[in-house]
């Protein structure tokens, strides 16, 4: 059993946080305050180096397709003046790979926010692992087994289960991972729950949290499968019940940690979800991930109304109605 957090309730407690990646949903206030940002969430790159059966990126983009850190240092410095506290580096991409990926941590750090890292940690060596260390960043892992065959399946690539797995002993080797604060958290690690991993989900979240690192489970949906092939690799409603319904018990039994089941489709484990913007590559800015503008008839890539940094100033947008504002899931 794991070391308990103190602040039980009810005979459980509140399960640990990751730092600059659990953000709460605020509620709206009464007064007529100027619109305020939590986090924003940047994709910094199209290049990846795997080729996960889940992601929309499966089939292209070697090519470092990447915004340009200058416009990405005005994004930075808009989220930082309307109260950030935290910059998630993720999207269809391997932040790691954009040929200023030091420069932008430092940018981040350098503007009081933290550095979030979603990273499948194919490039995560013990270097780089104690510069992120060093800049208080927080790291989310990409995990899809603890079996080699079915992660490599998963990745789209051979020998992928090894790399991820020396990449994430090389961040708890740099101090990330169990820590002196029980209850907030640098690393985590993100497992989409599908048929392949369905049965050893209980054994992912117990090695997690046995090693001092945030689990967060990804539901899958249909339009983000990259091959219609394998649709088959979706579970029903009541297997994604029993699985929950399971991991709340062992987190009871094992932790006494305790969640709500409900808070989809991110993360059930955080019970209170802001949805926050989120900017492509091509520099499109979107309420959240999947709320994708850019298509809009009205509002998408040919409107003068697009909501582009390439082509309005980052203030302008992160300040609009329709971009600016956190948007809890739920």
């Amino acid at each position: 059993m794991g070391a308990m957090p103190s602040g039980r309730e009810g005979g459980y407690c509140t399960p640990p946080s990751l730092v600059g990646y659990s953000i709460a949903a605020k509620r709206p206030s009464e007064k007529h305050e100027p619109p305020s940002l939590q986090a924003v969430r940047l994709e910094t790159t199209r290049a990846c180096s795997l080729r996960c059966f889940h992601c929309r990126n499966r089939f292209g983009d070697y090519n470092h397709v990447e915004t340009p850190f200058e416009r990405l240092v005005d994004v930075l410095s808009a989220a930082a003046g309307l109260g950030a506290r935290s910059v998630i580096l993720g999207g269809e991409g391997e932040p790691t790979l954009h040929s200023r990926f030091g420069d932008i941590i430092d940018a981040v750090h350098s503007l009081g926010m933290v550095p979030v890292v979603v990273s499948n940690c194919l490039n995560m060596r013990p270097k780089l692992a104690r510069f992120l260390f060093q800049r208080q960043a927080s790291i989310v892992c990409k995990i899809g087994s603890l079996r080699p065959d079915v992660q490599d399946r998963m990745s789209g690539v051979v020998g992928s289960h090894a790399k991820m797995r020396a990449g994430m002993d090389h961040l708890l080797g740099a101090g990330f991972g169990h820590s002196n604060d029980a209850l907030h958290l640098r690393l985590g690690a993100s497992f989409p729950l599908c048929r392949m991993n369905l049965e050893e989900a209980g054994v992912i979240w117990r090695f997690l949290r046995s090693n001092g690192v945030f689990p967060e489970v990804r539901l899958l949906t249909a339009p983000v499968l990259a091959d219609p092939a394998l649709l088959g690799q979706l579970l029903s409603a009541a297997e994604i019940r029993d699985c929950l319904s399971m991991l709340l018990d062992q987190d009871r039994r094992e932790y006494g940690y305790s969640w709500s089941p409900h808070a989809l489709p991110v993360n059930p484990a955080r019970p209170g979800q802001a949805c926050v913007p989120h900017m492509t590559v091509q520099g499109y800015v979107r309420p959240c991930a999947l709320l994708e503008l850019e298509n809009h008839a009205f509002l998408g890539e040919k409107s003068d109304q697009a909501f582009n940094v390439h082509s309005r100033s980052p203030w302008e947008i992160l300040t609009d109605v329709m971009t600016g504002h956190p948007r809890p899931w739920s």
